[in-house]
C-alpha cells in the first residue's frame, strides 16, 4: 500500500469490524485483513444482548442492528419420539423497558449477517474494505510503530503501521460438539419458529431455524459422550442420519452450508496488551456458547480501546492511558467466563429441564462495572467506599459509581422549548467525545466546569446542562453548553442520583461507563476531570480513590491463548 494506515487490524470478525468502524469515527485510517478467503460463518453467535445495543446506539448503527434482527425465540426441549416438547420458554425472558435502560432485551442476528452490516458501513461511510485471503504472519515492534510480515493470497508483504490489534483466535478442547448450518426444504412436523432440542442421554442437537436471503435454514449443534464427532463430520448424510437418530424427525434437508467441529474454550490472555500491539475478542479470551457472552464481551473490548487509542495516537493523552485496556478488561472477563463456565457444566452435563436452561439478568451485561479494577477513574461520591463489588452484576445495584454503564434517562426536554422536542440523555452520548453532565439549577452553579471543559482539546469533551424537573420554561444559552435540558420526567436526577438543588459533574466516556463524578472544580490548570487529556504523565493520571474488594474474580486468568502469529509479544 502506497500509504501505511495508522492501524492494523488483522481479523474481520465482530470485534475486528467494531473496533475499524470505532477508529474511522475517530479519524484513524485503518487496514483490515482476514486469513478467511470468505466470510461464511452461518448463525453463530447470534445474540446481541442489551449492553452491545446501547453501545451500537453510541455507534450510530443500532437502528440498522435492529432492521435486521429479531427476537429472542422460545426453546422448547423434546423427548424422542413425542411431538409436543416437555418444556419450553424464552431463554432469556421478555422484559418491559425501564426508564434506567436504553435497551433491556436481547436480540437475534446472525454472526454472518452482524459482520455483513459492519463490512458494509464500514465501505460505505470510509472506503474501508476488509482484505481476505491476507495473513499476519509476523511482527516485531519498537518505540515508534509495528513491521508486520503479511501473506496476502500466497504472496509476502511487508508493512509499517503505528499500532497492530489481533482479532482472529484460536479455542482448544474442554468440550466438542459439531456446530454448522443447513439448508431446509421441509421442516415437517418441527417448529420452525423456535429454538429446538432433544435429548437422549448420551447424544444430543439442537437447532435454530432462520431464513438466509429467502431460504430456509437452520443452525445446528450435534454432541454428546457416544457420538463420535470426527465420523459424523465428514458427510452431510451422517450429519442428516444422527439427527434423525437422536429426533425420529423426517425433516426434509437440503445443501450443507457450514460445519466445523467446536471446541469450548475457558481460557484467555492473561494481558491484553504489549506496547503497540492489542488482542480483542477471540485473541484475548474464547467462551462456551453458553450464555451469549462471548460475541457481546468482544465487541465491547473493541469500545473500551478504540477511544484510548484515538487519544494515544493523536498526541491528546500519554500511551499510559491504553494500559488500562488490560487494567478494566482482564478482570471483567475473567468474571465472564467464570459466569459462562457455569451455564455451560448446567446445561451439557445434566440432563434439560425447564429451568436448566434460563439465563439470569446479568447476562444482559447491564451490571457490569471496573470498580475497583480501573486506575482511572475519579469517584468523589464515594471517596471511602470498601463494599464487595461483583464485577458483573454490582453495577445494578442502585448506586451509580464511576465505573458503572451511564444509566439512560428519558424524557428530558430542551430548555426553551416549553411542552416541545423530548429526547434522552442516550441521544447525546457518542464513542468520539466525552459527555460532562452538568446538574445544577443554572448556569452560574456550573461555571467552574464550564472554564474546565475549556481546557481540554476542541470536540473531545461536550457538556450538557440537566436542570431539575422543577425549571421553568426560561432557556438559558451558553457557548460552551453543547446542550441545556430540563429533566422535565426527573429520570436524570433520579437514575444519576443527584439531588434537585445539587451541582453535580458526571463523566461519561466514550464506551458509554461513567468515568468520574466531581462535587466541585479543584484546579482548572490539569487534568481535573482525570480524562488523561494533555499529555498527562503515568503518574497525573487519576487512581481510584475509592477501595472495593472485589469478588468473583479471584481466580488469576488461564493460560495465554492467542493466534498463532501472536504468542510471542516482540
Amino acid at each position: 500500500m502506497s500509504t501505511q494506515p495508522d492501524v492494523l487490524i488483522a481479523g474481520a470478525g465482530p470485534s475486528g469490524l467494531a473496533l475499524a468502524l470505532l477508529l474511522c469515527r475517530n479519524g484513524l485510517s485503518v487496514r483490515i485483513i482476514d486469513k478467511r478467503s470468505d466470510f461464511k460463518v452461518g448463525q453463530r453467535g447470534a445474540g446481541i444482548h442489551a449492553r452491545t445495543l446501547e453501545l451500537y446506539k453510541l455507534l450510530g448503527i443500532v437502528s440498522d442492528v435492529e432492521k435486521r434482527s429479531v427476537k429472542v425465540p422460545l426453546r422448547k426441549i423434546y423427548v424422542r419420539g413425542q411431538d409436543e416438547p416437555t418444556s419450553q420458554a424464552p431463554l432469556v425472558e421478555q422484559l418491559p423497558l425501564e426508564p434506567h435502560f436504553f435497551r433491556i432485551n436481547a436480540e437475534i442476528l446472525r454472526q454472518e449477517e452482524h459482520q455483513n452490516l459492519l463490512r458494509e458501513i464500514l465501505q460505505k461511510e470510509y472506503g474501508c474494505v476488509v482484505e481476505p485471503s491476507t495473513e499476519l504472519e509476523s511482527f516485531t515492534q519498537d518505540g515508534e510503530g509495528v513491521s508486520v510480515n503479511i501473506v496476502k493470497e500466497g504472496k509476502q508483504e511487508t508493512a509499517r503501521v503505528n499500532w497492530l490489534v489481533g482479532a482472529d483466535g484460536e479455542s482448544h478442547a474442554d468440550i466438542t460438539m459439531l456446530i454448522g448450518d443447513i439448508e431446509i426444504e421441509e421442516y415437517g412436523d418441527v417448529d420452525e419458529s423456535n429454538w429446538s432440542m432433544w435429548d437422549i442421554k448420551t447424544k444430543s442437537v439442537f437447532i435454530s431455524p432462520y431464513v438466509m436471503n429467502g431460504r430456509k435454514m437452520a443452525f445446528f449443534m450435534l454432541g454428546g459422550v457416544e457420538m463420535n464427532l470426527e465420523e459424523v463430520s465428514k458427510s452431510r448424510e451422517n450429519i442428516i442420519n444422527e439427527f434423525r437418530e437422536i429426533t425420529d424427525k423426517n425433516v426434509l434437508f437440503g445443501p450443507l452450508y457450514t460445519h466445523a467441529i467446536w471446541r469450548a474454550n475457558v481460557r484467555m490472555a492473561n494481558k491484553f496488551q504489549e506496547g503497540r500491539v492489542f488482542i480483542v475478542g477471540d485473541a484475548a479470551h474464547v467462551h462456551s456458547p453458553t450464555g451469549g457472552q462471548g460475541m457481546n464481551s468482544s465487541v465491547q473490548d473493541s469500545f473500551n480501546l478504540a477511544w484510548k487509542l484515538a487519544l494515544v495516537h493523536k498526541g491528546l493523552s500519554s500511551h499510559s492511558l491504553v494500559e488500562s485496556y488490560t487494567t478494566e478488561r482482564v478482570p471483567l472477563i475473567a468474571a465472564t467466563l467464570e459466569l459462562t463456565t457455569e451455564y455451560m457444566r448446567r446445561d451439557f452435563w445434566g440432563n434439560p429441564s425447564f429451568g436448566q436452561w434460563r439465563r439470569g439478568f446479568e447476562t444482559r451485561q447491564l451490571g457490569i462495572t471496573y470498580r475497583g479494577t480501573s486506575p482511572i477513574l475519579v469517584d468523589e461520591r464515594y471517596p471511602h467506599s470498601e463494599e464487595p463489588v461483583d464485577l458483573y452484576r454490582s453495577g445494578l445495584d442502585g448506586t451509580v459509581h464511576a465505573g458503572d454503564r451511564a444509566p439512560e434517562a428519558p424524557g428530558l426536554r430542551r430548555s426553551g422549548s416549553g411542552d416541545g422536542e423530548i429526547t434522552s440523555i442516550y441521544d447525546f452520548f457518542d464513542v468520539t467525545s466525552h459527555t460532562v453532565l452538568l446538574f445544577g439549577k443554572s448556569i452560574s452553579d456550573v461555571q467552574g466546569f464550564l472554564d474546565l471543559v475549556t481546557k481540554y482539546p476542541r470536540g473531545s469533551v461536550k457538556a450538557l446542562l440537566l436542570l431539575p424537573q422543577s425549571s421553568g420554561s426560561q432557556s438559558f444559552a451558553s457557548s460552551l453548553l453543547h446542550q441545556t435540558l430540563v429533566d422535565a420526567e426527573g429520570y436524570a436526577y433520579t437514575n444519576y442520583r443527584v439531588q434537585p438543588g445539587d451541582t453535580f459533574a458526571v463523566v461519561v466516556r466514550p464506551d458509554g461507563e461513567e468515568f468520574g463524578k466531581v462535587r466541585e472544580v479543584v484546579s482548572t490548570t490539569k487534568d481535573s476531570l482525570g480524562l488523561g487529556y494533555n499529555n498527562c504523565k503515568k503518574e497525573d493520571l487519576r487512581s481510584p480513590v475509592h477501595r472495593y474488594k472485589v469478588g468473583r474474580t479471584q481466580a488469576a486468568p488461564g493460560s495465554v491463548i492467542l493466534p498463532a502469529e501472536m504468542r510471542h509479544w516482540k
